[in-house]
């Protein structure tokens, strides 16, 4: 049935309305701490005495463990993506090393994108701070077919990749844009690591990041690359950001990517299939992490000034001629955020 695009808009508008007033009423304000801190109360105090007690058993270890963080300025802190990072040494060696530029089936559409941007950024997180070598352990989430679990088995990681099950709805328009990975093939780029060294680093396992405690073991690093902002709403990124962080070995971190609204403090998207932090949601997440023993890395909210920090991509997207390191979504100039966690 042919619908009119008009009518398409003014459905999608009533729908997000009525997610708006359900999320609201079950919730509460996001932009407020008190709503965010009932909403995981039950997690963060587990999480917490979790930590303290490994603490507590092994400082010695620990404390090196931290000293390796902390012992120098590292590139990478949880920041926004910015033009000038694209001219940066760390991007150039992760570009070159996914071959974002030279191969055709990791071509993204625009010369500076922050989806590029993103990928690089968590390989350069992980890299300074010890976690690229052989003995550690690793875990993404939503991995798609993006190139991270092949580059990091290159580097002797041991790696389990998980993606939605391939019978859960949501996955199928993911795999409708070739962002959704049902094994172990779809994520082997045979220009970035040999077939033996990847199959015996990578292991695939189908897992919902609403519900990450199903996922057996303890890791050294956990990464997503702008998936927490497709769970439904605000609160399901924190919970997941939260839920996650049992999953690392003490002394481990998280990178994640995700969106962030550069032009409103304010209004933002709250619900629906793709939601846009806010810089009160950030920081408000910061103070959450440190209720459970957890914090981010130092937070850098300064946009960039360079022309295509200011110029923003529009719909239909790589076809405006301007380059997609910040971008119009829904009214609203967006970009990409790092949220780099320590446990």
């Amino acid at each position: 049935m042919y619908i009119p695009d008009r009518l398409k808009k003014s459905l999608k508008k009533i729908l997000y309305i009525l997610r708006l007033v359900s999320f609201r009423a079950r919730l509460g304000n996001p932009g407020k701490l008190s709503n965010l801190e009932r909403y995981i109360d039950g997690l963060r105090n587990d999480q917490a005495n979790y930590l303290f007690e490994f603490v507590k058993a092994d400082y010695a270890n620990y404390f090196l463990l931290q000293k390796n963080y902390f012992g120098e300025e590292n590139s990478i802190c949880s920041m926004l993506c910015r033009y000038e990072h694209f001219q940066s040494s760390w991007f150039e060696k992760w570009s070159v090393e996914m071959g974002l530029y030279a191969y055709k089936e990791l071509s993204l559409g625009a010369e500076f994108h922050r989806k590029a941007w993103e990928w690089c950024a968590i390989a350069q997180a992980l890299s300074e701070r010890g976690m690229l070598k052989s003995g550690k352990k690793g875990l993404g989430f939503a991995v798609g077919t993006e190139p991270l679990p092949a580059l990091f088995a290159k580097y002797g990681v041991s790696i389990l990749a998980t993606d939605l099950d391939v019978r859960d709805r949501r996955a199928k328009a993911w795999a409708s844009t070739n962002q959704h990975a049902n094994s172990l093939d779809k994520l082997y780029y045979k220009h970035i690591v040999s077939k033996d060294i990847f199959e015996s680093n990578v292991d695939f396992y189908f897992a919902d990041m609403k519900s990450p405690h199903d996922i057996e073991g303890k890791f050294d690093f956990i990464w997503s690359s702008c998936a927490l902002e497709h769970l439904g709403d605000l609160m399901e990124g924190f919970a997941f950001i939260l839920k996650a962080c049992r999953l690392l070995k003490p002394g481990g971190i998280c990178v994640h990517t995700t969106e962030y609204n550069v032009t409103s403090n304010d209004s933002t998207i709250e619900c629906g299939p793709s939601v846009i932090y806010r810089r009160r949601d950030i920081e408000n997440l910061d103070r959450l992490l440190r209720h459970s023993g957890f914090c981010l890395e130092k937070i850098d909210f300064w946009a960039g000034r360079d022309l295509h920090d200011r110029h923003y991509d529009t719909e239909p997207y790589y076809t405006s001629g301007k380059q997609h390191v910040k971008l119009l979504l829904d009214g609203y100039v967006t970009t990409s955020m790092t949220l780099v966690i320590y446990a």
